[in-house]
């Protein structure tokens, strides 16, 4: 199948991704919430040209990071609204729907307190990166160690090595 011409922003033809268009069909759709990989689909360009135009270009790259923000900020709020406000979900008894009732997921109103209250609701966890760590005197205390091994090896008081 032959790709389809991608047209600059002149009308004419274009082998490049950088175009008006591209740029902004591209950062409306990752505010809108689509990967990087679904809207180089629907526009039939490369992902790796993308991020090639997203190293070289600063003022891209700003406005790439500002659409990835503002899709976060949409799914966010969907989370909000499944957890806090739930959903309507059809009750159905013979077939038919005889009421509707209304479903919240307690597992996104968790994800969304820990996320905004990390130091309540959050993991807890804790790593000392300054443990006082001691190596005086190791290679010494070794090498004792195994003398000690080898006296009892040769004393018999150890079984042989396989090898």
């Amino acid at each position: 199948m032959a790709r389809k011409k991608r047209l600059g922003d002149d009308g004419k033809p274009t082998d490049t991704v950088r175009t008006s268009h591209v740029r902004r069909t591209f950062l409306k759709m990752l505010s809108e919430g689509y990967s990087v990989q679904g809207a180089c689909l629907e526009l039939n360009v490369s992902r790796s040209n993308m991020y090639k135009w997203y190293r070289e270009d600063e003022k891209f790259r700003k406005e790439w990071d500002e659409a990835v923000e503002a899709s976060i900020d949409l799914m966010e709020q969907e989370a909000f609204r499944r957890a806090v406000k739930g959903t309507r979900e059809p009750v159905v008894s013979a077939g038919q729907v005889v009421t509707y009732q209304r479903r919240y997921s307690d597992g996104l109103l968790q994800f969304l307190m820990k996320s905004r209250r990390k130091h309540v609701y959050g993991d807890v966890s804790q790593v000392d990166l300054n443990a006082n760590v001691s190596f005086t005197g190791a290679a010494e205390r070794l090498a004792t160690k195994l003398a000690a091994l080898d006296a009892r090896k040769a004393k018999g008081k150890l079984p042989e090595d396989d090898e």
